[in-house]
């Protein structure tokens, strides 16, 4: 059985989602390196994420847009789409995480501090201004920076 294991980059921007839009459901989708066949029983590891949707996060024609956008993304950097995340509005309606990732709230508490998740796009955002980039490449040198 596949253990999962997920990178700061991910944890963070999961996270930056969230708090840009605190009211809402948010979702996105995790991705991962192409393993090799014989490797694929070992562990998977969740390099990225590309927040997805904020308020309405049902299944639309929208979403079938934005995933076929995502796996091009992934085929030409190397990656597969390997999972999904869903942070839901209300507060209670939580799990706990089974893993204390210490350096990932670090990174993810001064990017808050430094009110990073205002500069976070999700697909919703890119479709608004097809300039803003749902990869978000800023956010990832800035967690790579604080590393």
């Amino acid at each position: 059985m596949p253990v999962f294991k997920l990178t700061t980059q991910a944890y963070c921007k999961m996270m930056l989602h969230g708090a840009k839009h605190p009211a809402c459901a948010v979702n996105g989708i995790l991705v991962a390196e192409k393993l090799r066949r014989k490797d694929s029983q070992h562990q998977v590891l969740f390099v990225d994420c590309i927040p997805l949707f904020h308020g309405t996060i049902a299944l639309s024609p929208v979403l079938e847009v934005a995933l076929t956008l995502i796996d091009t993304w992934c085929n030409e950097n190397g990656y597969v789409i390997a999972g999904y995340y869903q942070g839901n509005e209300r507060l209670k309606d939580n799990r706990e995480i089974l893993e204390d990732w210490p350096e990932a709230q670090r990174i993810t508490s001064s990017l808050m501090d430094s009110r990073s998740y205002e500069s976070l796009v999700d697909f919703d955002s890119h479709l608004d201004d097809l300039r803003n980039d749902w990869a978000n490449p800023e956010i990832n040198k800035s967690i790579i920076h604080l590393c």
